[in-house]
């Protein structure tokens, strides 16, 4: 198994964490009933999976960067460069604020779907660059 297949599975299961984060979070808002689990145990598994996905983030980012180094061309590399690192930030200041600074919860909603999107953002941008 090479280093770019290695990456390429860490990032696929990035992408299914952030999914099943949305999923896990829209149950404990009470926008739908996916599975028999208390609140408590959701929001649990909501935070141990958003620490999982960033230390796999972290993984990720250190094969590229040492693999790879830092590019900005073409386009979809750029792209991919910027949305990886800020998916990361953003992900590392809901995790701040979830454990620490209580009183700025209210952005949690917010900071949650913008890393979602980064993620995907990043995944894409990723996977194009074999299809086109």
């Amino acid at each position: 198994m090479t280093l770019e297949m290695v990456k390429s599975a860490i990032a696929t299961i990035i992408l299914l964490l952030a999914i099943a984060q949305a999923l896990e979070m829209t149950q404990v808002l009470g926008y739908v009933r996916l599975v028999p689990v208390e609140k408590r145990t959701l929001r649990r598994m909501h935070r141990r999976g958003g620490i999982a996905a960033l230390i796999l983030m972290s993984v990720v980012a250190a094969i590229c960067v040492l693999e790879e180094g830092i590019y900005f061309r073409p386009l979809r590399v750029g792209i991919h460069a910027i949305a990886g690192p800020l998916a990361m930030v953003v992900l590392l200041t809901k995790i701040v604020i979830s454990h620490r600074a209580r009183r700025l919860l209210r952005f949690s909603k917010i900071l949650g779907g913008l890393a979602g999107a980064l993620i995907l953002i990043t995944f894409v941008a990723s996977v194009v660059g074999y299809y086109l």
